[in-house]
């Protein structure tokens, strides 16, 4: 089976799954974001910014480590698991016995009980058949990437039928923690490998993990510090404008590109690859991240008011600013996950890092601009581009890749969705419904988008590689649609 077939097969499980969970996430928004107030979204961001900074906390990469681990065993895969199931179960009681702490620190002493709740989520997690790591490795997500559209789906409709009858953010708590338990029961009904207790070589990933821990504490406070800022200083319902916004800017990245990184890690990882499945990887990202950019920051507005609601439309200038992140992020995660396939997780930490002082430094500076949701969204919007850039330079840095190839490919993609942008904007002022001038908007947005990317292949944006790079997939995505 050649690379990119092994890519596509891989991938398209993910992906698959991925698009089903994504819709059953959409209506669950898009019923949540009518039931529930901006106030009960800004609880729940409270709360889950707090989780999942603990979560980070306690986080040694013990997943990435056996992947990227040549020769791994299944003493091994046990090791990793346990260790991790350890240290997931302190960080959980660790968070039930500061719940108050917590809510004391955000002036919400109301929110005690549900901090103890959700402080079970961690260990929760950990729970999950460590066998899913080994499927991981040897790149089979189709025998378990479905736990998680079963998982979403009783999650979205359990959080719906108690935000119909509460109206309290506890249906987002409680839809949340049952979508992980479900996936949990499933990794060890459906697969009949498990992995089981040891304490034999627990701290064997330690050395590989302190770098991971640093790097995830750092890379966290980096791309968490906005809304830790805006949990700080906004109203409840600003902060549940702001943070919202960000996770809808954020859909394509975690939903549409995020998943297949489960898959391109480890295509990166397996056996010594080269630096092309690194360039593989890179573009494949910039085909998707770069139109989903340009794309929602076009029709920012009425996505919201077709997804949200009349009464989220004045947070509409905070995703249109906020919609480069899907693609920063998404740089981010070529940047991280390649340079961790190689080992080079110190090279991470450094990088994340002087960037987080940096973007500290900058807010220091830009303290009155971020005093505003729109404000801050903007300052994000700054930052977002800088850690775009300044990753690419990192990465080309690190292994040797060819800066101008990597620059060329971005280049090339943002012309054509930026064509994109001129004929999503010229559709939006069809005299149409709001939610029909909105897939029409999309499916012409995508038409001409895929029309410039086919002639700019023609061309030297592109470098001879890539151009062989995109044949190889086109072709191999025609073979497995056929």
């Amino acid at each position: 089976m050649t690379e990119s077939n092994l890519l596509i097969k891989s991938s398209s499980w993910v992906l698959a799954v991925s698009w089903i969970n994504r819709l059953m996430g959409l209506l669950s928004v898009f019923i949540l974001a009518r039931i529930l107030s901006p106030e009960a979204f800004g609880a729940f961001a409270i709360l889950t910014i707090v989780v999942q900074l603990a979560d980070v906390l306690s986080n040694f990469g013990v997943e990435q480590y056996y992947i990227q681990k040549k020769n791994a065993t299944l003493s091994d895969l046990n090791s990793c698991w346990s260790f991790n199931l350890l240290v997931k179960l302190l960080i959980s009681l660790t968070l039930f016995s500061t719940a108050s702490l917590a809510a004391n620190f955000f002036d919400k002493a109301h929110l005690t009980l549900a901090f103890q709740v959700i402080s079970a989520l961690p260990f929760i997690n950990a729970l999950n058949n460590g066998y899913i790591f080994h499927l991981k490795r040897t790149l089979a997500f189709q025998k378990f990437i479905v736990f998680s559209g079963i998982g979403q789906l009783i999650g979205s409709i359990l959080a719906i039928t108690i935000a119909y009858f509460s109206k309290s953010y506890w249906a987002l708590i409680i839809g949340l923690l049952a979508n992980n338990v479900v996936q949990v029961l499933l990794s060890y009904i459906v697969l009949k490998s498990r992995t089981r207790l040891t304490h034999s070589q627990l701290l064997s990933s330690l050395t590989f993990g302190k770098w991971m821990l640093l790097k995830n504490i750092v890379g966290h406070t980096r791309a968490k510090f906005d809304v830790w800022f805006a949990a700080s200083f906004f109203p409840i319902s600003n902060i549940g404008g702001y943070s919202t916004m960000k996770d809808i800017s954020m859909l394509p990245a975690r939903e549409l590109i995020g998943p297949v990184f489960q898959v391109l890690y480890s295509y990166m990882s397996n056996q010594q690859a080269s630096n092309e499945r690194v360039y593989t990887t890179y573009v494949s990202m910039l085909l998707i991240g770069v139109p989903c950019a340009v794309g929602l920051h076009t029709v920012a507005g009425e996505l919201t008011y077709v997804m949200l609601g009349e009464k989220w439309v004045e947070y509409t200038p905070i995703l249109a600013n906020l919609a480069v992140l899907t693609l920063s992020f998404s740089a981010g995660n070529v940047v991280s996950d390649a340079l961790i396939s190689r080992g080079k997780v110190k090279d991470v930490f450094i990088y994340d890092s002087a960037t987080l002082l940096l973007s500290l430094l900058a807010l220091v500076l830009c303290y009155q601009m971020a005093l505003s949701a729109d404000g801050l969204s903007l300052f994000r919007a700054a930052i977002g581009i800088f850690m775009l850039l300044s990753g690419l330079l990192w990465l080309s840095f690190c292994l040797r890749l060819n800066t101008l190839r990597l620059f060329r490919a971005l280049f090339a993609c943002g012309l054509a969705a930026g064509m994109m942008g001129v004929s999503v904007t010229f559709t939006l002022t069809l005299p149409l419904p709001t939610i029909f001038s909105l897939i029409i908007s999309v499916i012409i947005g995508g038409v001409v988008y895929l029309t410039f990317l086919m002639l700019l292949v023609k061309t030297s944006f592109f470098s001879k590689e890539d151009k062989i790079l995109l044949s190889s997939v086109s072709h191999a995505v025609i073979r497995k649609i056929i």
